[in-house]
This record gives C-alpha cells, sequence and structure tokens, in this order.
C-alpha cells in the first residue's frame, strides 16, 4: 500500500512538472549554486599570506603594485641598488614582463621584502578585481606606482586600499623624463626651478584624483630608478626619503 501511495504521487508530481514545463512557467533544468563558506577577513588575510608564502611574523612586506609599464620593477631594483641587467634583478621589460607575483629581500636588511605584482588593468590581470586576486590585502604596507595620472585600475586599489585599512603610499616614478621634457621647454630657467614647478603639479594632480578616496594619509614620492641609482645628470628628489620610509616603516614594525 505504502509503495502504491508512493508511485501514485510520484505520478502526480511529474503530471504536474509536465503541465508547468508545457505553460514556460517552469525551465527544464535549473543548476542550484552550492553553498559558499564565507571567511572573516583575519581568515581571508591568514589564508593568502599561507597561499602566497608570505611570513607576517618575521618579515615586513611591501607589495610595489600598479599600471603595466608604470617602472615599478625598475624601482625594486634601484632601492636594492641594483641595476636593471643585474643578475639579481627583478625581470624589466617594456611589455607587461611581470605575470607572476615574486618577492625580493632588501639589500642590508633580510626581514624586508619588496613584492613586484603584475601590471594592474590589463588582460590577464583586469582591474575590476585586481585587489582580491593579487590578495594585496594581505600585505604590510603598498606601494602604488604610477608614471603618469593615476588610472581607474589605480584608483581601485587606493580605495580598496582604504576599505581594507592597509597602509599606502603613492610614488610617481620616472619624474627624470618629465624633468627632460620641461627642461627643454624652460630653457631659462633652473634645476631647481623646474623641479619645484614639477613636484607642485605632480603633487597637485595626484592629490585632486585621490580626493575621493578615504585615506588617512596621501604620503607622496617623486622619484626615478636613475636618480636612486646616483647617476648623473638625474634629478634628485625624494629617493633617500622613499628608502629611509620603507626602513623605517619596516623597523617600527619590528618593535611592535
Amino acid at each position: 500500500l505504502k509503495m502504491g501511495a508512493a508511485a501514485s504521487t510520484l505520478k502526480r508530481f511529474k503530471r504536474r512538472l509536465m503541465e508547468l514545463v508545457a505553460s514556460g512557467r517552469a525551465p527544464v533544468h535549473m543548476e542550484v549554486p552550492a553553498p559558499v563558506a564565507t571567511l572573516s577577513r583575519e581568515e581571508m588575510i591568514a589564508q593568502a599570506q599561507r597561499n602566497l608564502g608570505l611570513d607576517a611574523i618575521n618579515n615586513y612586506n611591501f607589495a610595489i603594485c600598479g599600471n603595466s609599464g608604470s617602472g615599478k620593477s625598475s624601482l625594486i631594483n634601484a632601492i636594492r641598488g641594483l641595476y636593471d641587467d643585474d643578475a639579481a634583478a627583478a625581470p624589466v621589460n617594456e611589455v607587461e614582463c611581470t605575470m607572476a607575483i615574486r618577492s625580493y629581500p632588501m639589500t642590508d636588511l633580510p626581514h624586508v621584502y619588496l613584492w613586484d605584482m603584475p601590471g594592474a588593468g590589463t588582460a590577464s590581470h583586469p582591474a575590476e578585481s585586481y585587489f582580491e586576486d593579487k590578495c594585496l590585502f594581505a600585505f604590510d604596507f603598498l606601494v602604488l606606482v604610477t608614471a603618469e595620472r593615476f588610472t581607474e585600475a589605480e584608483l581601485r586599489i587606493a580605495r580598496k586600499a582604504a576599505d581594507w585599512d592597509v597602509p599606502i603610499v603613492f610614488v610617481r616614478q620616472k619624474v627624470d623624463v618629465s624633468f627632460t621634457a620641461r627642461r627643454r621647454r624652460m630653457r631659462a630657467a633652473t634645476e631647481e626651478q623646474i623641479k619645484e614647478q614639477l613636484r607642485q603639479e605632480i603633487v597637485a594632480n595626484i592629490l585632486s584624483q585621490l580626493s575621493g578616496v578615504r585615506l588617512g594619509d596621501r604620503k607622496i614620492f617623486l622619484v626615478s630608478a636613475p636618480a636612486m641609482l646616483g647617476e648623473q645628470g638625474a634629478p634628485r628628489m625624494d629617493e633617500v626619503e622613499l628608502i629611509e620610509h620603507i626602513t623605517t616603516t619596516a623597523a617600527q614594525r619590528r618593535q611592535r
């Protein structure tokens, strides 16, 4: 009797399902998404650090990020006192070069690591999910590098860093290129006058772009890799200050 009742119920269900399908009110097949386990921010950070092999206890980790071609890898090399063709240098190329996340220890500061991140806003590394895809929330500090005005991809990183309370500084790279172009147009001006005009314009532009981003501090450094390496003719700007900021920030972290 029970088997007959079950068969009857199944038959009625099939008939009703066929009626719904015929009327267009029910799909023939519907996929139900599997439930997704949600992690807390602390769990996400810990998981990302494990996946990256990032030692957040013994080391201090800076993520050097920004658009492809902004000079991130050259900046890492210059901070470490290396030229781009040195054997231990981060690979540098005119096209998108950094595809995988790599870390490089600071010379004389083995507990400080500079992480070379792939360029943001490319087909391989879309801007919309870059911050999460590259686990930038897992790092101690972000150094956002640009060679021109910040693009939407870079501004997304700044906004996400603010949301996650990740400390961040802004670096305008390749200032030597801008200086050379400006000097051709201002032949009567002194080097200091050109540098001061460049500083005022670049800082004003960056601050205006960051006006809608909730940040407690907006440290901006104007640098060039040639000046950082002491090359003759390269204008000195904030190269020393940037390196001091990195080393003192790491030292303060070690004391906590």
